[in-house]
């Protein structure tokens, strides 16, 4: 069994644990070592799989940000032309936004695309506009918050 190490820095307590050398590592002393390539919290979500987006309409998307920036990717199972636009929503609500909608990545004839945003507030919201004559099926739209 390892060795665990309870570390204190200003009346702020971390734990981690022996290299194996006798030597306490910790995860953000392991993200320093990476050269700063591992960012401290990366977190991914699937949502919409197999949604249809019907030729003329919208389907809109509210999150919880997790971080300071979004990554949006969009995976479709045929080409189409989708604009994927952000706003900000008023915590708490549902449908009453703080600002206009911005382009964030369009699709023409194309079936995938993926944009990183920097986030405004701690509600985006996210609306998939289908701008072709035909429907669009949705493989997957996932998001990356990153702190």
């Amino acid at each position: 069994m390892t060795k665990q190490y309870l570390n204190e820095d200003d009346g702020i307590f971390t734990s981690s644990r022996d290299n194996g050398q006798g030597e306490p590592i910790t995860d953000v002393f392991l993200a320093g070592m990476a050269g700063g390539l591992i960012p401290p919290r990366v977190i991914s979500e699937t949502y919409l799989e197999n949604t249809t987006v019907k030729a003329g309409e919208s389907v809109y998307l509210n999150l919880d940000a997790k971080g300071s920036g979004l990554g949006i990717g969009i995976y479709t199972n045929e080409k189409g032309n989708l604009t994927v636009k952000l706003t900000y929503i008023i915590p708490g609500t549902s449908n009453f936004t703080i600002k206009e909608y911005e382009d964030v990545l369009t699709l023409e004839n194309n079936d995938r695309g993926l944009k990183k945003v920097d986030v405004l507030s701690s509600s985006p919201r996210i609306m998939l506009t289908n701008s072709g004559d035909a429907d669009v099926s949705i493989k997957s739209l996932v998001i990356t918050h990153f702190s």
